[in-house]
């Protein structure tokens, strides 16, 4: 007998076969998702393409003559519009689209990232904690596939927002080549988004810290941009920092360069790289860090609803807290610089401010309605998270306890509303503290307390129907961003736009007094957190009567 043939080696798989198996069954989750989110993501898109259409539709009927653009551009020129809109590029010589791409733009990227790691931690995260992906899993679908559907639905949704933004441009009459670079700047920094909530979902082992990451590095983002925008004219190093100003320094309508777009590709490319990785590697429902092994027995203090309340929130919270210290003392360290420019800016502008006299009060007032805006989003995420806890089941076994619905619901809406509370003083002190080093006047600090703490009750009220909303409806948690989104525009822009009555007052901020400009009036503030009280009371009472995990 002859030798024994050799046997073949084992093939081993190639690279490409690895993938295609990692990712296999990607497509048909993709038809998943978009059919269970069919309301919600033309919900989303058509909401951010309205905020532009109305953005165009209001400057063409507010600023009727170049003069009329030229006083406000003026005042956006400055350290405010550094601190509020961005670089300015083309301020000089002002146009409705590049006063629009300076000043409104901003606010467009900063939705649409909010939507991008809403949506992404959704389908990635929370369907993990919610124990719907391991089924899923088990059948004839790769790892990955799950991430890699999420994030083709979460591009697929910015790309369409994109388009639907190009087209609202075109049709008022914006030059094409700017706004395409509006439109590519605003899908561009959701993907860098989507990609940072691809990542944080595979390290936070809850859907409430991944989204709350992911918040923070959009805070961040802003922040950087507003401070590398205020320390030179039209961005210095630091503003390369954020990929906010990677959008912004395209220079829509004025002489466009796409190559700073490169900027979030990369980035994006490398953040899903990682999320890839950490995705195929880390046990099922973990997060990349791992949860800290607890104590075999829990602390008297922990044994109560409130109590449990106060530790889901707690990271939230200080993420939070440290972001808006930062975000206070930043603002607040420009108020010598705000005073030097209201000099040179044109009358009517100085008296929407309350005039020369009490411009920094008017100022303090303004960027207390925008804090109060930005803890208003801290809310709603935070009732968010609450809707993961049902829907995870982790709600339904403490249910099982005796701790009724109305005390569970309860607790966390009032651990929430201290915290925007304590996050607004924060802000406050760390705002007037700032402004009072800065100029000299040590009453600045007792003022910007007070303006922030004047519009606790806005915030109160968008938290209530946010409640409401949840309690009754959870699917319809999205209108309460409409009601966050519009109160940002009122607020911030309303005097600037000129706003009808009406339409201001849609907002609860419109009926606020703007402290410490004006005196304080407490019957809007007792009908408001009236207002709150209600309307969060009706979502417990419709929470009693509706399912658990019910939509």
């Amino acid at each position: 007998m002859g030798p024994a043939p050799a046997r073949a080696a084992p093939a081993v798989a190639t690279s490409p076969s690895r993938r295609r198996r990692l990712l296999a069954g990607t497509g048909r989750l993709v038809r998943l998702r978009l059919r269970r989110d069919r309301v919600l993501l033309p919900a989303w898109a058509l909401g951010v393409t309205g905020l532009v259409a109305y953005f165009v539709a209001a400057l063409e009927l507010l600023y009727e003559t170049e003069e009329d653009l030229a006083g406000v551009a003026q005042m956006m020129e400055g350290p405010l519009g550094a601190l509020m809109g961005g670089p300015g590029y083309g301020f000089d010589a002002i146009t409705l689209p590049v006063f629009f791409a300076g000043t409104y733009w901003l606010y467009v990227m900063v939705l649409v990232g909010l939507m991008s790691i809403l949506v992404t931690v959704r389908h990635t995260r929370r369907e993990e904690v919610a124990g719907r992906t391991e089924p899923v899993l088990a059948g004839p679908v790769g790892r990955l596939a799950p991430l890699a559907s999420a994030l083709v639905v979460v591009v697929t949704l910015n790309v369409a927002v994109a388009v639907l933004t190009v087209a609202v441009l075109l049709a008022g009459d914006y030059p094409a080549a700017g706004s395409w670079t509006v439109g590519a700047g605003v899908g561009a920094l959701g993907l860098v988004l989507a990609a940072v909530a691809a990542l944080t979902a595979q390290i936070a082992a809850t859907s409430r810290a991944a989204a709350g990451l992911a918040g923070i590095v959009l805070g961040a983002a802003f922040a950087v941009r507003s401070l590398g925008d205020l320390l030179e004219a039209q961005g210095s190093w630091l503003s390369w920092l954020s990929p906010l100003a990677w959008s912004q320094q395209t220079r829509a309508y004025v002489d466009e360069r796409w190559w700073p777009l490169l900027l979030s590709l990369a980035a994006a490319a490398v953040l899903l790289a990682l999320a890839a990785r950490l995705a195929a590697r880390r046990d099922l429902g973990a997060g990349a860090l791992g949860a800290r092994p607890g104590a075999p027995r829990a602390p008297g203090w922990l044994r109560s609803p409130l109590a449990l309340a106060v530790r889901l929130q707690r990271g939230a919270i200080l993420g939070w807290g440290a972001a808006l210290l930062v975000l206070g003392g930043l603002y607040g360290g420009m108020a010598g610089e705000f005073l030097d420019a209201v000099e040179q800016l044109p009358d009517d502008l100085v008296a929407l401010l309350g005039g020369s006299a009490e411009a920094l009060e008017g100022y303090l007032a303004l960027m207390g309605v925008f804090d109060a805006v930005v803890v208003s989003a801290f809310a709603l995420l935070a009732l968010h998270a609450l809707r993961a806890e049902e829907a995870s089941g982790r709600a339904e076994a403490l249910l099982a306890t005796p701790v009724s619905r109305g005390r569970w619901f309860g607790t966390h809406l009032a651990v929430t509303a201290g915290a925007a509370v304590a996050l607004l003083a924060v802000t406050g002190v760390a705002m007037g503290a700032a402004a009072a080093a800065t100029t000299g006047d040590g009453q600045l600090l007792w003022l910007g307390v007070a303006a922030h703490l004047a519009v606790v009750p806005g915030v109160l009220v968008i938290l209530g129907l946010g409640a409401l909303l949840l309690g009754s409806a959870p699917r319809a948690l999205l209108a309460a961003w409409v009601v966050l989104g519009h109160s940002l525009l009122t607020g911030v822009f309303g005097d600037l736009m000129d706003l009808p009555d009406w339409l201001a007052g849609l907002s609860p901020f419109a009926h606020l007094a703007a402290v410490p400009q004006e005196d304080l009036a407490l019957a809007p503030v007792v009908g408001l957190i009236a207002l709150a009280v209600g309307l969060a009371v009706a979502g417990a009472a419709a929470l009693r009567r509706r399912d658990l995990r019910g939509r």
